[in-house]
């Protein structure tokens, strides 16, 4: 069906890719499971973007409001690597969905520990709520 979408060369060489990447699941990035690799940035974006979409995408509130500190200690396990840059485009997708330091206590513990260095580092805008 990918060759029809995409012809035989390209389809070809995106089987060989996601066969050969070990992608984490969403729940891997959120628990701590995996462990990132900073030489594979590509991974890195896939996993911490899928992560982000499980949270952020979810039907329920409450699901939301329980995943979203996970999120936030998952995107401080990766600032703390050096790769606070990849956290930004999470970081504005938790804020857009309403799910940083004005959500609940806990989320604002999470969100303070990126929110704060990322501020520091001028990585997120003055504009951004960061907790004090």
């Amino acid at each position: 069906m990918l060759e029809s979408c995409v012809g035989p060369g390209a389809a070809s060489v995106f089987i060989e890719y996601a066969n050969n990447t070990n992608i984490p699941t969403p729940f891997d990035v959120l628990s701590g499971k995996w462990k990132i690799e900073p030489d594979r940035i590509d991974i890195v974006m896939a996993a911490y973007t899928s992560a982000t979409g499980y949270v952020v995408q979810n039907k329920d509130r409450a699901e939301q409001l329980a995943l979203g500190p996970q999120l936030w200690e998952a995107l401080e396990r990766l600032r703390k690597t050096g790769l606070s840059d990849i956290c930004v485009p999470a970081v504005k997708s938790l804020l857009s969905a309403k799910l940083g330091s004005n959500a609940s206590k806990e989320m604002k513990e999470a969100a303070s520990k990126v929110l704060v260095p990322l501020y520091r580092e001028g990585l997120v805008a003055q504009d951004v709520e960061v907790p004090k």
